[in-house]
């Protein structure tokens, strides 16, 4: 990412449900809640700068996209969160009337990409080499091409979601901690990891944790 043609060492990873229109896209959006405008980041003053809360902001951001070759612009979306609990996702007005709105309003100019054909269905243009396909077999090749080239088109679910880390542990969450009397929690040093559970006869049945009898590793040293 550059902000005013200055590399920052930023990089930014963009969701799009429609990958055979990308070469048509016009530009990044991102959430306020997004990550860049808060912690560390080096473009984080850039975007603080001409964040507006309620308005789709143009920002000096510009991220360079490693498939297509193109600048897009960064803008701050108007939205607090996008469908699917997105926080990223590329702008193309070809294939979504929301996204030609934001462009034209930012005064965002964009290359066609999608011609349509008497049939109903669609057929590239303007998209190097994967011109002339139909849409359907340009989905294919592009997301295979970007996968052969490490720069995305993995298909993937916006239903996904993290896991607490101690789901389905019947300990609790991994990670080792001695509960001392005198000093409260204190982790376990690396050198005595892992701590590894002892083996147990049975589970209780009773809906309790099965280490409650484990007097033996139970009680232990405090580290300190």
């Amino acid at each position: 990412m550059q902000v005013n043609g200055e590399e920052t060492g930023e990089t930014l990873a963009g969701y799009t449900s429609s990958p055979e229109a990308v070469f048509g896209a016009a530009y990044l959006s991102i959430v306020p809640s997004h990550r860049l405008l808060h912690g560390t980041s080096p473009v984080r003053s850039a975007l603080e700068r001409v964040l507006q809360t309620g308005r789709d902001c143009l920002t000096e951001v510009t991220a360079h996209n490693l498939f297509t070759g193109q600048e897009l612009p960064l803008v701050i979306s108007s939205k607090q969160e996008f469908e699917g609990h997105l926080d990223t996702v590329i702008g193309i007005p070809d294939s979504r009337v929301e996204d030609a709105s934001v462009a034209r309003a930012l005064g965002l100019s964009w290359s066609p990409v999608l011609k349509s054909q008497e049939d109903g269905g669609h057929t590239l243009i303007n998209s190097a080499e994967f011109t002339g396909l139909s849409r359907e077999d340009a989905f294919d090749s592009i997301t295979q091409k970007a996968r052969e080239r490490k720069v995305g088109g993995h298909l993937t679910s916006t239903k996904l979601r993290d896991w607490l880390i101690s789901r389905q542990r019947y300990w609790g969450t991994p990670i080792p901690m001695v509960h001392c009397g005198f000093c409260g929690p204190v982790a376990v040093p690396e050198e005595q990891l892992p701590v590894t559970l002892p083996k147990l006869p049975s589970l209780t049945g009773k809906g309790a944790s099965p280490l409650e009898h484990a007097d033996d590793w139970i009680s232990c040293t405090c580290p300190r």
